[in-house]
């Protein structure tokens, strides 16, 4: 999970050299080299412990959790009042064993069901290019192609 926190600077340029931007980044190994450390699905209150964030990304994790509800009350805690959250789930992939696979893969309106505190501004499901060497062995071509569930939400 990726959050940012955007600042725009004063004046009514629109180019994005003209935003301030800084990024924080959440995982829960202590050795990596985020800037937070935490299970997103621990019983902890993110909020007490991360800043809110205008811009929340949430790109193949959901998946990983062991504990769904939590992780998504966590998630809508670190988003500020108008901010966004970006989340993606595989909607079609096969089940795996490492990191931990709960299964969860989410048609667009589930996905909008578990956030239902949020406003959706848009969700679809895609089918991304096959980037890695096993997508073309898992999802042979004109058989079947991966695919990803994708919602936008505003707080």
């Amino acid at each position: 999970m990726i959050g940012t926190r955007i600042g725009l600077r004063t004046g009514r340029c629109t180019r994005f050299s003209q935003h301030t931007i800084a990024l924080s980044t959440l995982d829960n190994d202590p050795k990596s080299r985020c800037n937070y450390h935490h299970d997103i699905a621990d019983s902890v209150d993110l909020s007490r412990l991360m800043p809110p964030f205008d811009l929340v990304l949430c790109t193949s994790v959901l998946e990983h959790v062991t504990d769904l509800q939590q992780a998504k009350r966590n998630l809508v805690t670190l988003v500020k009042p108008d901010g966004y959250l970006l989340v993606t789930v595989p909607s079609k992939y096969p089940h795996h064993q490492s990191p931990i696979d709960n299964g969860y893969r989410p048609t667009t309106s589930e996905l909008e069901s578990l956030f239902r505190e949020l406003s959706v501004v848009r969700s679809e499901t895609i089918a991304p290019k096959r980037d890695k060497w096993f997508h073309w062995i898992i999802f042979p071509p004109g058989i079947s192609s991966p695919k990803v569930t994708c919602a936008l939400f505003k707080r």
